[in-house]
C-alpha cells in the first residue's frame, strides 16, 4: 500500500516555509505585514494522476481581495509500493512554497494591495 494519499503533508510543509519567513524578518517588518498584509490561508492539497500531471502543475494560488488573503494550495503526487515505474515507487511528491517565496511576500507582494503607492491612504 502506500501512506494512503495522505494529503496535508504539503500543507504542513508550506506551513513551515511561512513560520520560518516570519522568523527571518525583523520585528518591523513582520508588524508591518500584520497589520496591512494580504494573509496567506492555506488550502487542501491536491492530487495529481501521474507524472506528467504534477510536472505541469503550479502551485495554486488564489486571491480574495475582498478578504484581504491568499489561499496558498499545493500539487501532490503520492505513488504506492506498486507503482508501474520502480524507481518512482512509495513516493510523496510536493511543490510547496519556498521560504524565500514565503519571505518575499510578507515584505513585497502581500503588502500590494493596502501597502502600494497606489492603494495607501492619501495625506490631506
Amino acid at each position: 500500500g502506500s501512506d494512503g494519499n495522505n494529503l496535508g503533508l504539503c500543507q504542513q510543509a508550506n506551513k513551515l516555509a511561512l513560520a520560518y519567513a516570519k522568523k527571518k524578518a525583523t520585528t518591523g517588518q513582520l508588524a508591518r505585514y500584520e497589520s496591512i498584509g494580504q494573509k496567506i490561508v492555506w488550502g487542501d492539497d491536491h492530487a495529481t494522476w501521474g507524472g506528467p500531471d504534477f510536472i505541469d502543475a503550479k502551485l495554486g494560488k488564489k486571491y480574495d481581495n475582498k478578504a484581504s488573503t491568499v489561499t496558498i494550495s499545493s500539487p501532490s503526487l503520492v505513488t504506492d509500493y506498486n507503482y508501474i515505474i520502480s524507481s518512482s515507487r512509495a513516493m510523496h511528491y510536493c511543490k510547496v512554497l519556498s521560504p524565500a517565496m514565503a519571505l518575499e511576500w510578507i515584505l513585497i507582494d502581500g503588502l500590494r494591495l493596502h501597502g502600494s503607492l497606489a492603494n495607501a491612504t492619501k495625506a490631506e
